[in-house]
């Protein structure tokens, strides 16, 4: 009897051990199905379900860090691949991860240990497969080399910006990124993954809702609210993830990313506003969403005829490469251009936007960085690409740049985030004030010649038109600055200026200037005209500041002296006028 009750409990044990096995499969297969679907949050759950019935699996451990890291999650990731290289010391790509964490932790030294264990199986790796590893090689050796530069740099952060996270009334638990600028710093949409009472949103691979359009505006200089009812965010929003938007120069066209769950990856939409109304968002043509890849993150340059975008089509670098297109005759985008491995990397470069002065800003993770996703500015004349540091980039992921008139906005996920990645602002330090801080007074002249020669350009072409043009803010400061005596100097010149022309060559002049105007592009006379009511508006109320419009501000400096002269002339045409016919 004994002996049928022994037998009869190692019966029952097996039953217990292959139903516990079964179970095991049976979660590893659905666990990894839910990743193979980027369905992390499900994944993740899963595979915790694996390690309660296997505390000591390896692979788990490492599935569990893969989630953990795709979700922002680092200090969980950290851990979970911390413990399957313990487990599974031959896996060799799990020393990469676990350094790739503490970097984004921003423990610099225990990021190059493991860097440096990886980089020791360099052997084993490129037996196994060369080309898979060879990238993660190349930036593991990167990072060790560059340890030393990313300590030096933190140690040297600058508070000069004001850098600073918008208030919860604007960002939220959810992922909130990407500004796009609207009415100056003022008005301007978001990204958001919060839930919004649209009945179309669902829950995306990263726990938050698909991401919506939300309108934000400023109530004062320091408090902002943000709303979901605008006739434009009623054309945008659908039951697919929307962001990242751009408009172009004239506020006619709205162009965004959207992106479908089902596998279908990203593509690029335009809105227009036509008739009064926003219309329902239109995809663009093949060259811009080729078909099995995904195009994403739309930015133009300021007379919108060249179109950026990070796209994973073939002929890239790495992952996601930063691409530009041109506007044709007849209005059409052509056959993209990669902007050649300068920009791109093995790995990915995302959310480009370019500044007034020409020069683009992206985001990577394949760069001499600090960590994660860097911001990056390129200059496109010169050709080199340059790190901008902190506090504009952080051992986190740091993205979505764009500068405003007075501010600037940067996405983060950064330690101080309220929980995923949220929209912070910064002050946009100009050049003068720059040098200004930098310098000592008596200096000045020697090193801004080119706003000496902007004041003078400005006043004289006043003068030919007999008005007051107030002084633009960075030529203000500018001003403000010198002595009285350089000021006299500054008249001096500007009377010498006047007494070269006669009378009739002034109204020569005056005619020419007129005529000029009514030939140019509808953009640039839209750029002038927008800077004469601004002139107005500052005659009427002269305690504002005069700002350029980012748009503005990149086709003036675009002029050589010469064609500024007349952009200033023309300006005080239009100011003599007070009239706008467009």
């Amino acid at each position: 009897m004994k002996k049928i009750v022994l037998l009869f409990s190692f019966a029952l044990y097996m039953i217990s051990l292959s139903a516990k096995a079964q179970h095991f499969k049976s979660y590893f297969k659905q666990a990894d199905q839910y990743f193979s679907d980027e369905d992390y949050q499900k994944s993740l759950l899963v595979y915790q379900r694996v390690l309660e019935l296997d505390s000591l699996n390896a692979q788990a451990y490492f599935k569990s860090g893969e989630c953990y890291r795709v979700l922002f999650q680092y200090h969980q990731a950290f851990e979970h691949y911390k413990k399957a290289t313990s487990l599974n010391p031959i896996n060799h790509l799990n020393y990469y991860y676990t350094g790739l964490m503490s970097e984004q932790l921003g423990n610099i030294d225990r990021a190059v240990f493991y860097f440096e264990k990886f980089i020791s199986y360099k052997a084993q790796l490129l037996k196994q497969d060369s080309i898979h590893f060879q990238s993660y090689l190349e930036q593991a050796k990167l990072k060790v080399s560059n340890a030393g530069w990313v300590k030096k740099l933190l140690a040297n952060e600058t508070t000069m910006h004001e850098f600073q996270r918008l208030p919860e009334t604007i960002n939220s638990e959810f992922n909130d990124y990407s500004v796009t600028l609207y009415q100056g710093d003022s008005i301007f949409f978001i990204s958001s993954g919060r839930f919004s009472n649209n009945e179309s949103q669902t829950i995306n691979k990263y726990g938050d809702h698909f991401s919506e359009f939300h309108l934000v505006q400023a109530i004062d200089t320091s408090h902002w609210q943000i709303s979901h009812q605008h006739d434009m965010l009623n054309a945008l929003n659908s039951e697919y993830e929307e962001g990242a938007g751009f408009y172009d120069a004239i506020y006619n066209e709205f162009y965004l990313t959207s992106c479908r769950q089902d596998g279908g990856g990203c593509e690029i939409y335009k809105s227009s506003f036509i008739n009064g109304k926003w219309t329902t968002p239109l995809a663009l043509n093949r060259w811009i969403n080729l078909p099995k890849t995904s195009s994403k993150h739309p930015s133009l340059n300021a007379t919108a005829d060249t179109l950026y975008f990070s796209s994973d089509r073939p002929g890239g670098y790495g992952g996601f490469d930063i691409w530009f297109s041109t506007k044709n005759e007849k209005g059409q985008w052509g056959e993209p251009t990669n902007l050649g491995n300068t920009v791109n990397t093995r790995f990915n470069e995302i959310s480009p936007f370019v500044s007034t002065n020409g020069d683009l800003f992206i985001a990577s993770n394949g760069h001499k960085g600090i960590g994660g996703y860097d911001i990056y500015q390129y200059n496109v004349l010169q050709k080199n690409i340059e790190n901008l540091g902190p506090p504009f980039n952080s051992s986190y992921d740091d993205c979505f740049y764009i500068e405003g008139d007075q501010l600037g906005f940067v996405t983060s996920n950064r330690p101080g985030s309220l929980g995923k990645f949220d929209i912070y602002s910064f002050k946009i330090i100009n050049q003068i004030q720059e040098e200004v801080a930098k310098k000592p007074q008596d200096d000045l002249l020697v090193f801004s010649d080119d706003y000496h020669h902007r004041l003078i350009s400005y006043a004289t072409a006043a003068r030919i038109y007999g008005v007051k043009l107030p002084y633009i803010a960075n030529d203000e400061v500018y001003y403000q600055r010198i002595d009285e005596q350089q000021k006299k100097n500054l008249l001096n010149k500007i009377e010498t200026s006047i007494s070269l022309y006669s009378s009739r060559e002034l109204d020569d002049i005056r005619k020419e200037d007129e005529l000029f105007y009514n030939n140019l592009p509808l953009f640039a006379r839209k750029s002038i005209d927008r800077i004469a009511h601004n002139i107005m508006t500052k005659l009427k109320s002269p305690q504002k500041k005069l700002n350029l419009h980012p748009i503005d501000a990149q086709f003036y400096n675009s002029l050589d002296n010469t064609d500024k002269f007349r952009f200033d002339r023309i300006l005080a045409f239009r100011v003599s006028l007070t009239l706008f016919s467009y």
